[in-house]
């Protein structure tokens, strides 16, 4: 995962609210910026389709949203999908009328075996989401997975 062009990390609130990174647009500043992205990773079932478990994840955002004060509206619809170059479903979920600040977001689950992240481009206007929809995308189709094999196996306690 990495963050588009354009975009500069803010490691501290990354590091407060548990993702890898937390990107606003370059230039912004940390106490106002137009956008955030940021990703989350969650199991899924094999069986179930990229878009059922797109489906599936937005609705557990839009109640967990809809719990907060002004969040009442909000509403979720599917965008377009597409594969990654390198063959990873992405499936696009924008959700509108949210709490504040998360009024205007559009979601890229991006699939992989039975992982899936979740990109987060989350805006104050609808505006400045559809303005930086372009940098979720970019990071979208660059993610890479990767897979960590531990050098400890059975009977080999690494040492």
């Amino acid at each position: 995962i990495r963050l588009p062009d354009g975009w500069q990390n803010l490691p501290e609130s990354a590091a407060y609210h548990n993702v890898c990174f937390m990107g606003i647009p370059a230039g912004s500043s940390a106490r106002d910026f137009p956008a955030l992205l940021y990703p989350r990773i969650f199991s899924r079932l094999k069986s179930r389709s990229p878009a059922d478990t797109a489906d599936t994840a937005a609705e557990v955002a839009r109640r967990d949203l809809a719990r907060a004060p002004g969040g009442e509206n909000i509403s979720i619809r599917a965008g377009k999908s597409f594969v990654t170059p390198l063959n990873l479903p992405v499936e696009i979920r924008y959700f509108d009328n949210g709490p504040y600040p998360n009024v205007f977001e559009a979601v890229a689950y991006v699939v992989h075996d039975t992982t899936v992240l979740s990109l987060v481009l989350s805006a104050k206007t609808r505006d400045a989401r559809d303005t930086f929809f372009s940098a979720l995308l970019e990071s979208a189709r660059a993610v890479t997975p990767v897979q960590i094999n531990s050098a400890i196996r059975p009977g080999n306690t690494g040492r």
